[in-house]
């Protein structure tokens, strides 16, 4: 008889099977009974040692015993002659049958209650783990709050957490207002509601979000909650919150105001400490508009003879270095037909259907006259910069009225300041009551200001003539409750900003071993088309290839024209510091849309630090950190050029280039170093950052020798014209009668018919074509 057969005949088989059901069914109640004593797992193992452990003796008595019907025997003394081993066999076969469907339910029982930790750990986790690497916290939270509702207390989800999320409270005064959330460049999700205040201890992702607090008939109160910076594990809490901050934006007593408490149209926003004279002064609570003021509104004053009320004028006049008497100043303030209004209105009235949209084309006198006709009064630069913050222009500034064609109505934009007001950063640029010498200031970007001058406004203190009326400027009111040395203090004059002190370019031998920080050894560009992209008017290829250091990638978007000659006369376009703030470049407007309309391709480098080549935080040049980037960036530009001269499609012979703000100030770098580009064209450009000389443009702009075509704003506080602006040109190397300074009596930008027009005029005597 053979081994198998004489185990068969000793039931070893079915005792072997019969003894791993009934001990798995036994570890399944092991692990269902301990826990509900408070028990760990260590009861459990010790009962799948011991069941492992009596396997082998279970085996080698079924091998030396037999159940009989009289009871276990040894196997020698079992008679074979009677039929007892095969209904032996039966039995056990009956006991496996039976322990098999008990094994079956508790599997079934086991997989319908256990679905949602199969679904945690086999499909949810993984997926939140993948947002994580992405940067998706938004997508991560939201699969983090499905996971803890399905499975409270999932060990995996709860380390989870910390790699996407802040903790944080969340009171409010009175205590018991619904809160709501969204995520700040989501305005059309829908909002999440937390709970009643206080929230204790809840889930925050990171990037930033706005809650929405309600408590009955109150106005609602809007806040920031987040930010940049993903240190640290909470959220902390601000008893009173310091008077500048760049994130992240943490929780702070929330003030719900009555109805009878709040000014109409107004936010509430926190008071602050400063030192003033040596000494901590408090500053109180203000409220600021929700809203900037509207033409409907502005109507009013107007209608009610605000005009003609000498009360409601309380400044002196100041024109061209003299005092004017007030008729003659009102003889100044007239619209486009000669009436009496802002200079952008016609006829006594703002354009049909433009009620709700910003009162835009006011002087700074009218301004103030109007705020006291309403009761109220123009910020200070102080309280003006106290409700806006510059950590959120990251998100307020692509969710703003800027680089756009007109106002929009105050409701339509949502970017939305820390403390509930809107369009702060774009649509209209506000005046504020402080003065910069004989000038007043004015804060913000108009609807036609580059994403950039809104920061520069705040840091560089932007400031008009009084009677300025461009068609950006507006206004937006205040109401304050310090007593009167405090105002005092925050109204008093403002001192300019200190001279650029310019120094002399370096030397020849110096200049020269500058030049070898921009060069590198020559290399495959390795060059991949990634996408096609069409709308009609021009085709854009996204192209990568490899920078000249490291293992990273230059992205590349080449706007290619659908009309005009083959090869194209292309410009090579360096923007705004905005293109450090977005992810995308799908985030601006089209690039030199007029040189695309004139047969021209433009090419859109993603350089180091810019789109979704972002550094985290903010590296200033006047650190060697930003030394070392801008270095980088110039190489991945020279990058550029060595791929369009790989293009049949590009004349490189025929390359310009276009820097815009930051472009302009760097193009003194390109021109001098990239002897490929034929022209220039600086849209904004000044001396800046002028300490580490591998970066100050003042050893470059002499050596610059192609044709140079220069804009500035006259009023420019970004570039200043006398002491920024005029000493970059001047300092240009290129022969007179080749370089041009075109200068208009704005801020920080040049109207686009003048950019565009001057523009393709320079081009067209100064851009030879070649092939």
């Amino acid at each position: 008889m053979s081994l198998i057969s004489e185990l068969n005949r000793r039931n070893v088989f079915r005792v072997a099977t019969a003894y791993i059901i009934a001990s798995w069914l036994l570890i399944q109640v092991a692990e269902t009974i301990f826990p509900l004593f408070g028990f760990d797992n260590t009861p459990a193992r010790i009962v799948v040692i011991i069941l492992a452990i009596g396997f082998i003796p279970t085996i080698i008595l079924s091998w030396v015993y037999e159940l009989t019907s009289t009871g276990f025997k040894r196997d020698k003394d079992v008679d074979r002659s009677k039929p007892s081993v095969g209904s032996n066999g039966r039995t056990l076969d009956f006991i496996i049958i039976g322990l098999l469907a008990i094994a079956l339910v508790v599997i079934t029982v086991n997989w319908i209650a256990g679905g949602d930790e199969r679904w945690a750990r086999d499909v949810a986790i993984p997926q939140v783990e993948g947002y994580v690497d992405a940067g998706d916290w938004e997508a991560a939270y939201q699969l983090g709050k499905e996971i803890e509702e399905r499975v409270p207390d999932d060990p995996n989800m709860a380390q989870l957490w910390g790699e996407f999320s802040w903790v944080a409270t969340i009171p409010s005064i009175p205590p018991g207002a619904t809160v709501y959330r969204r995520p700040y460049s989501m305005e059309t999700v829908e909002w999440e509601e937390l709970g009643q205040t206080p929230l204790n201890d809840i889930h925050f992702p990171f990037g930033l979000s706005i809650i929405r607090l309600e408590l009955d008939d109150r106005p609602p109160v809007f806040r920031m909650l987040g930010g940049t910076n993903f240190g640290g594990k909470g959220l902390q809490f601000y008893e009173r919150r310091p008077y500048r901050w760049f994130g992240p934006f943490a929780p702070e007593p929330f003030i719900i105001d009555p109805v009878e408490a709040l000014p109409e149209q107004m936010v509430r926003v926190p008071g602050w400490s400063a030192n003033t004279d040596g000494e901590s002064t408090e500053f109180n609570d203000f409220f600021i508009g929700r809203f900037e003021v509207t033409n409907r509104e502005f109507k009013t004053f107007m209608d009610a003879g605000g005009y003609q009320n000498r009360d409601l004028w309380q400044h002196e006049f100041a024109h061209q270095g003299s005092v004017i008497p007030w008729q003659e100043a009102m003889s100044l303030f007239v619209d486009k037909s000669g009436r009496l209004g802002p200079a952008t209105w016609e006829a006594g009235s703002y354009p049909d259907g433009q009620g709700d949209h910003p009162v835009a084309g006011v002087s700074w006198y009218e301004a103030a006259a109007y705020a006291r006709f309403a009761g109220f009064e123009l910020p200070t630069y102080q309280h003006w910069r106290r409700a806006i913050a510059d950590g959120a222009l990251p998100w307020m500034l692509p969710a703003s009225n800027l680089d756009g064609t007109g106002t929009s109505p105050v409701t339509e934009h949502k970017g939305i300041s820390w403390t509930g007001a809107y369009d702060m950063a774009g649509n209209v640029r506000e005046w504020c009551s402080n003065s910069v010498d004989s000038n007043r200031v004015i804060l913000g970007g108009g609807w036609n200001d580059s994403y950039y001058v809104v920061h520069e406004s705040i840091l560089d203190v932007s400031n008009l003539p009084p009677l300025d009326r461009s068609s950006t400027n507006g206004i937006r009111l205040a109401h304050t409750s310090d007593d009167r040395s405090k105002v005092q203090y925050l109204r008093d004059n403002l001192p300019p900003t200190e001279k650029i002190i310019i120094g002399e370019p370096v030397s020849d031998d110096v200049y020269a071993a500058l030049l070898n920080n921009f060069n590198y050894d020559p290399m495959a560009l390795n060059a991949t088309l990634e996408r096609t992209e069409s709308n009609g008017s021009w085709t854009r290829e996204y192209i990568t290839f490899d920078a000249s250091y490291g293992d990273e990638r230059v992205g590349l978007y080449l706007y290619l024209p659908n009309s005009g000659t083959l090869p194209y006369q292309a410009i090579v376009y360096w923007g705004g510091t905005g293109w450090m703030y977005l992810d995308s470049i799908e985030k601006i407007r089209t690039p030199l849309e007029f040189a695309l309309k004139n047969g021209l391709a433009v090419a859109v480098p993603v350089l180091k630090g810019t789109f979704d080549r972002r550094v985290k935080g903010y590296v200033s040049w006047a650190t060697l950190a930003g030394r070392d980037i801008a270095i980088q960036q110039v190489k991945d530009f020279r990058r550029v050029i060595d791929y369009l001269e790989t293009r049949d499609d590009i004349d490189s012979n025929a390359l310009a280039y276009f820097g815009r703000s930051w472009g302009g100030r760097v193009g003194a770098i390109v021109l001098a170093v990239e002897d490929r580009i034929k022209v220039g064209v600086l849209d904004q450009a000044g001396l800046q950052h002028l300490g580490i000389p591998e970066i100050n443009v003042v050893n470059y702009l002499p050596r610059i020798n192609v044709p140079v075509l220069q804009f500035n704003g006259i009023y420019d506080t970004d570039f200043r014209f006398e002491t920024s602006a005029k000493p970059f040109f001047e300092l240009i190397g290129t022969d007179q009668a080749d370089k041009k300074h075109v200068a208009e009596a704005t801020g920080h930008f040049v109207p686009e018919l003048v950019v565009s027009g001057e523009t393709l005029n320079w081009l067209d005597k100064y851009l030879v074509r070649q092939k």
